[in-house]
């Protein structure tokens, strides 16, 4: 039957209880629920007529055995389905298996170490006739199962496993590029590399805004051209004297000290904590805290319980209204962190790469390697470009290229995946040992073999949804062309047709309204019970001419040029006209 769909609108807790308990037993097709015919037909226990009407199928005489344990049981997660596979029966009288499943309570759950669900917490989940089963389940969910068989008598076998076999879906791919990405965003690396290069000014006023027009930022250093080259900090909010006077275009800045400023960034519930840079003294970093433009999420503190040695080489060139600086960036703090950057700063637009590592405060260590640009390659084959190969690039945005449009994505030449999920796949060819699937939609499908307990061909295919109406597999198949399952094959009045491949479209046999056409049948042996003849019967030598050999006509005459009747007894339907050739009698009744 057709999955119930979730009830989402606000409901009183206890109806909504009530209402998810009755969705839960219907669509789990539990030992209360309603059997539908699919159901008693793939148990062999059902069929329709010709009509439309059913029918009870007669028991056949054939042995029934006491049903054997399943073996081989196995599952295989999709996204949001468990597929239950097992080897085929090896008993006489088979008629379907039970699939029972469980999951873990919250004790279970909690439990140190955790628990697994037995057998008595089981539900039947679901009744097939064939060798798998389908569980739509959802995303990132784990199931135990349990199989046994029932014959046609109605009783049940013993259950494959007594800890039963265990089954989970995949995680959503999708979700866990979510997390990836929020982990990444929020991280020290991840927020150094975004972050623009602070600007170095020579001029004889103090600065009001960067070249580009955009704010100044703390950190920014000003070298007054008019008084010595004297150095000034921006806080924030003013200019600090630092009281120095160099003024260079490559600038190489190393600093070994006790004390830093560490900046702590809260978002999504998250704090990330690294060394603020800008901010090399106490008086710097207060500075910076107290500052009312600071991004509310932004907190400086002052440390002076660790240490930290940094190395920063700055290059910067500036022509009118346009500056671009390349800075790199080596730090090392309290022996537990090291960052690794360079940075190029074009007018605003930041690019570059980094490489950290973190000690966390239960002991683990975390690395990182971040990429900061529009587009990422690893390229080989030397100087020549012609011969040069792309195995691997990442194009960030969309772009257009020699007039093609490129979208965003990864692109390889070649990859070798070991296990992998995918939420949507376009194969242009697909080679595979196995595919394992639950719902499969395909323009052609070939190939020796194809096994299931209900092939359909043609109709219309009614798909069972999840929450989302997303398709999680066939629900039911309407007004099907051909239907091929336990009971043998149907087709559809009217649409089947042997045809000989002959360009006129020659139908030697066809079944139309109900009948039987033959165009020419040649039987070998037979037995007619029943027949209606439409023009006449006549032996291969018959000729009315030469009266040779023999014609049965539609209006009932036989005409019997030559016959030999080699035993029993030919007479008329009144019984009034008798040749017995058993006993040589002939006899004619008035």
């Amino acid at each position: 039957m057709a999955k119930l769909p979730t009830v989402s609108t606000p409901l009183p807790r206890d109806l909504q209880q009530f209402i998810q308990r009755v969705r839960e037993s219907l669509d789990s097709q539990g030992p209360d629920a309603v059997v539908t015919a699919r159901e008693l037909i793939a148990s062999g226990l059902f069929q329709f007529g010709t009509s439309g009407g059913g029918s009870v199928v007669a028991s056949t005489p054939t042995q029934v055995d006491a049903p054997r344990t399943p073996r081989s049981v196995t599952t295989s997660g999709g996204l949001a389905t468990i597929v239950v596979s097992w080897n085929s029966v090896n008993y006489s009288g088979h008629a379907y298996a039970e699939v029972w499943a469980a999951s873990r309570t919250t004790e279970q759950e909690e439990a140190d170490p955790q628990e697994n669900p037995t057998l008595d917490q089981a539900v039947l989940v679901g009744m097939t006739a064939g060798t798998s089963f389908s569980h739509a389940v959802g995303g990132a969910a784990e199931r135990w199962y349990w199989v046994r068989f029932i014959n046609r008598n109605g009783v049940a076998g013993p259950y494959n496993a007594t800890d039963g076999t265990y089954g989970s879906t995949s995680v959503d791919p999708e979700y866990v590029l979510e997390v990836l990405a929020n982990a990444l965003t929020v991280s020290q690396l991840s927020s150094s590399l975004r972050g623009t290069i602070n600007t170095t000014f020579n001029q004889a006023t103090a600065p009001t805004q960067k070249p580009d027009g955009s704010a100044l930022v703390a950190g920014d250093t000003w070298y007054d051209t008019d008084d010595n080259n004297t150095a000034y900090r921006y806080t924030g909010s003013d200019w600090l004297n630092l009281g120095l006077t160099s003024l260079a275009d490559v600038n190489t800045a190393i600093t070994d000290q006790v004390g830093y400023c560490e900046l702590s960034i809260t978002s999504g519930g998250t704090t990330t904590k690294s060394v603020s840079t800008a901010n090399t003294t106490q008086t710097l970093c207060q500075a910076a805290q107290a500052d009312s433009n600071k991004p509310s999420n932004y907190t400086y503190a002052w440390k002076n319980d660790g240490a930290i040695a940094s190395e920063v080489k700055t290059v910067t060139t500036s022509v009118g209204s346009n500056t671009t600086t390349i800075q790199q960036q080596t730090q090392s703090i309290n022996g537990l962190e090291g960052q690794y950057t360079v940075k190029i700063d074009n007018n605003g637009a930041v690019a570059g790469f980094g490489l950290a590592s973190t000690t966390t405060g239960s002991g683990n260590i975390t690395s990182e390697f971040i990429v900061n640009a529009d587009r990422f390659a690893i390229m080989r084959g030397g100087s020549d470009t012609t011969a040069a190969t792309v195995p691997f690039s990442v194009q960030a945005t969309q772009t257009t290229i020699n007039g093609e449009t490129v979208a965003a994505g990864v692109y390889m030449d070649t990859a070798l995946i070991k296990n992998g999920t995918i939420t949507n796949a376009k194969i242009a060819d697909l080679k595979a040992d196995k595919i394992t699937a639950s719902l499969l939609n395909t323009v052609d499908f070939y190939g020796n073999t194809i096994a299931g307990s209900t092939i359909y061909l043609g109709g219309t295919v009614n798909y069972t949804t999840d929450s989302g109406g997303n398709n999680i597999g066939i629900a039911s198949v309407s007004s099907p062309n051909a239907t091929l399952d336990t009971n043998g094959a149907t087709f559809s009045v009217g649409a089947f047709k042997i045809d000989n491949g002959s360009s006129t479209a020659y139908t030697p046999f066809q079944v139309t309204g109900g009948v039987v056409y033959l165009n020419t049948a040649r039987i070998q042996d037979g037995t007619i019970d029943f027949a209606k003849i439409s023009d006449s019967i006549r032996s291969t030598n018959y000729s009315a001419t030469d009266n040779t050999g023999w014609e049965l006509s539609k209006n009932g005459d036989l005409d019997l040029n030559s016959a030999t009747i080699t035993a029993g007894v030919l007479q008329s339907e009144d019984g009034d006209f008798v040749i017995n050739l058993t006993n040589g009698t002939i006899t004619i009744s008035a």
